[in-house]
């Protein structure tokens, strides 16, 4: 055994050595090429054609000296060496090629992008475009397109840490401006707060605080006056007279009448004439205290006071909530799903359901950053432990559970983790009934923010000491809605529509569940399983009835965006959804939405941004990827959104399929026709009754430049499958529609028309009918008309990878196009 690990041991060192001496060997050719040309470019291009001729001469000195020797004396021959006559100068072309392609291998592997493109224009000019040309030139074109992306990226990261900056400083500044205004320096304040408007003439917080500052202020003048004629009265009237039962003195401290002050909102009311001495000037208390304590009056201090409580609570609770838009998680979280046992399937919901709420809870925290649930439940299939995923995840803590069921009772096995420790930081184990449950929840929520040592806000705190419900029945059915909602594969939208439902009935003050029926709403809207408008009507009545009782969660925030959204409102819909992640960053679901709501705003380097977050956020969800793919599609980055379909791929639940779409299109602009069609054949070949497999064949073969003979067969077979399908269903308006966009790509426009006018006078209304006659009117190059439905499509519903689509290529070019897809 010991041979053996020597033997392996010597075997490694020799690898290790071979390798240094590759290494070095590169670099001292790098270094003599870099020579080579320094010294080329300073004597100038005379100096280089004589250097080379006193080469050639010393080439062929070398050449006769080795033909006078013997045989078995004479150097091996170069390889590019040519005997014939006249062969010095193929010799020298030979070698210049060979160090020309040596040269661009070696700048092509260190990323040197001007150097390489220089060579390549050398090398080019010297052989015919082969295949190797090919190739050099494009990964010549993949090195300039990642130093692009590596440019933007570090674009997007200074100018976030620009607006971290700005928002710290905002926040530095309020906090003193409400130091000051609590010391009563409210000169200071003032400054404090301009200095923040300098920065952001439109900010809120800092407007509000100036309002209470200069409130504040003049409340504090008018309190110096009143005592300065305080004070002058009670010297004016010294000595006064002893107080008598019968007569009142004219001369007292506030005078016989009433004194109106307007400013301060009520009125002084008299005091008896009796001699008052003059009070000691108070501490530094406020200005409220100060009003209270010269006033002397029964009631008004009460209200005083309770207004003062108000309005530090409202500046506590303000400042609170820019922090937590300010400043960065500081702790990074994965809740593993919750595991049970397989032989009861009953308690599945309960566990996937607990996952989800457990982790939508801890979300609201500011200084957490989680891993999203999908996310998290994907990671889980793949191989290794948890604390192995967990680190591949970046994270720093993870937990692990599971839950079981009784009649009676529900029992939770918890264990903390730290990824850097095999040991738990916290486990417990706890027994409780389903009413009781929704507390519990909160009380482990509490439990591992307590092991962090994370500190919450008077607001976080009020979060988690917030029960959902009372109602087992109601908590029963939300978890089991949650769980529907997280497995869309295997539950409709209807069912868990049904689940919050229930809910919502068995407790009719459950704010959770009025909420997630809203957003059931609107994914049936945004996944076109009913385009209704009584969709949006039934989640708009949801959220008001929800914010009618408190609700304040991220998700609410997000429900109402999508409403505003989907009403074609898309500055509401961006204020909306900017709030929430405002409060929960990882909150992939709400970057998403607010990626597209930045696109339709014409504002594709914000989106670009919220989608790598999404990413970031829920690294193991097809739906991050596809999103990021179409935003940097939007921006005409195709080799980066190709490898983000590619990443997404691996997460479809129908890898088939999504190859077939998306996939397909991003290769065909990136000329790759071959590869495209190799995919939509393969897909045919295993089914062979889809026409619109044919039809996108079909358009790959006529972007390929294919023969017409070829493509046109495709189409033609796409016709006659949907001309099969509507002989069974005549009034299928979505097949009449298609049926015209191939007719179209036919050139038959005399059949095309009839066609689509016929769909749009069995559907008018109809989401695809109206794209497809928007991409039939643009691959005919009728730009008005086009833009026409494009535009009542988009008010219909935005699409986004419907715009990106290759039949609206044509229309692009057109400045109309960008007017008709932003808002």
């Amino acid at each position: 055994m010991t041979s053996e690990n020597r033997s392996n041991q010597k075997e490694t060192e020799r690898k290790k050595l071979l390798e240094e001496i590759r290494r070095k060997a590169e670099e001292a050719e790098l270094k003599r090429i870099e020579e080579e040309e320094q010294k080329a470019s300073f004597e100038g291009s005379g100096l280089a054609v004589e250097e080379r001729k006193k080469e050639a001469k010393v080439e062929v000195r070398q050449s006769e000296q080795e033909k006078e020797k013997p045989d078995s004396e004479r150097a091996p021959m170069p390889r590019w060496h040519v005997s014939a006559a006249g062969s010095e100068t193929a010799s020298a072309k030979e070698q210049n090629i060979l160090q020309l392609r040596e040269r661009l291998a070696i700048a092509l592997d260190r990323r040197k992008v001007d150097k390489a493109s220089q060579l390549f224009t050398e090398l080019s000019a010297l052989i015919p475009d082969t295949l190797e040309l090919e190739n050099f030139r494009g990964r010549i074109k993949n090195l300039q397109e990642e130093e692009q992306q590596s440019k933007t990226r570090g674009d997007a990261a200074e100018r976030r840490a620009q607006r971290e900056a700005k928002r710290k400083k905002i926040s530095e500044l309020l906090s003193t401006a409400t130091t000051f205004y609590e010391q009563e320096k409210y000169e200071k304040g003032i400054a404090s707060v301009e200095e923040v408007l300098s920065f952001d003439q439109g900010n809120e917080e800092a407007l509000e605080l100036r309002g209470k500052i200069e409130n504040a202020r003049r409340l504090a003048n008018q309190i110096e006056e009143e005592e300065a004629k305080r004070k002058a009265g009670a010297t004016a009237i010294a000595p006064l007279p002893e107080p008598s039962v019968s007569k009142q003195a004219t001369g007292d401290v506030w005078g016989g009448a009433p004194i109106a002050h307007g400013d301060i909102g009520y009125d002084i009311p008299p005091q008896q004439t009796v001699p008052v001495e003059p009070p000691e000037q108070p501490l530094v208390k406020g200005v409220i205290d100060k009003s209270t304590g010269k006033l002397r009056t029964l009631g008004k201090p009460v209200v005083i006071a309770l207004a003062v409580v108000a309005v530090i609570a409202a500046a506590y609770f303000t400042f609170d909530h820019l922090r937590k838009a300010v400043f960065p998680p500081k702790y990074t979280f994965v809740v593993f799903p919750a595991t049970f046992d397989a032989s009861n399937g009953s308690i599945e919901y309960l566990a996937g359901g607990l996952t989800e709420e457990l982790t939508s809870r801890l979300a609201t925290l500011s200084d957490l950053c989680l891993i999203a649930p999908i996310s998290a439940r994907s990671s889980r299939g793949s191989s290794g432990r948890d604390s192995q995923i967990a680190r591949s995840l970046g994270v720093g803590y993870y937990l692990q559970w599971s839950v079981t069921r009784t009649s009676e009772t529900v029992t939770l096995q918890l264990r903390f983790l730290d990824t850097l420790s095999s040991t738990p930081i916290w486990e417990s184990s706890i027994k409780t009934s389903m009413r009781e449950l929704p507390a519990v929840v909160l009380e482990i929520c509490r439990a591992l923010v307590d092991q962090m040592q994370i500190s919450l806000s008077l607001q976080e705190e009020a979060g988690l000491r917030r029960i959902p419900t009372r109602e087992a029945e109601a908590y029963d059915a939300y978890l089991e809605g949650r769980f529907m909602l997280s497995h869309p594969h295997r539950y409709t939208l209807q069912r868990a529509t049904e689940a919050f439902e229930r809910s919502t009935r068995s407790d009719s003050l459950f704010v959770d569940a009025y909420v997630a029926a809203g957003w059931c709403h609107l994914l049936a809207f945004d996944t076109e399983v009913d385009l209704s408008s009584a969709r949006i009507n039934l989640a708009a009545m949801k959220i008001r009835h929800a914010l009618r009782l408190g609700a304040s969660t991220p998700e609410a925030l997000r429900v109402r965006a999508m409403v505003e959204q989907f009403q074609s409102e898309y500055d509401k819909a961006l204020n909306y959804l900017e709030q929430a992640v405002s409060i929960v960053p990882d909150d992939a679901e709400s970057q998403r939405r607010l990626s597209v709501v930045y696109l339709v705003k014409n504002r594709s380097d914000d989106a670009l941004i919220a989608a790598l977050d999404a990413v970031s956020a829920d690294p193991y969800n097809v739906a991050s990827y596809t999103n990021l793919a179409l935003v940097q599609q939007y921006r005409g980055n195709y080799n980066a959104a190709l490898q983000s379909y590619e990443i997404g791929m691996r997460y479809a639940s129908d890898s088939d399929e999504y190859q077939s779409g998306y996939y397909a299109d991003i290769l065909v602009y990136l000329q790759q026709h071959d590869r495209a069609a190799e995919i939509l054949n393969d897909r045919i070949a295993r089914s062979r009754r889809n026409y619109m497999d044919y039809y996108r064949l079909g358009r790959i073969y006529s972007a390929a430049g294919k023969p017409l003979q070829q493509w046109g067969a495709v189409f033609v077979r796409a016709k006659e499958l949907l001309e099969n399908m509507l002989d069974k269903n005549p009034d299928d308006a979505v097949g009449l529609s298609y049926l015209a966009l191939i007719y179209t790509r036919l050139g038959r426009y005399n059949e095309a028309l009839p066609s689509n006018t016929r769909a749009q006078l069995i559907a008018p209304d109809n989401l695809d009918v109206l794209y497809n006659t928007a991409r039939m009117y643009a691959l005919r190059r009728e730009n008005e008309e086009a833009l026409e439905y494009l535009r009542k499509a988009i008010e219909r519903k935005y699409r986004l990878a419907t715009l990106l689509d290759m039949d609206f290529y044509n229309l692009r070019a057109n400045p109309g196009f960008l007017q008709a897809i932003t808002r």
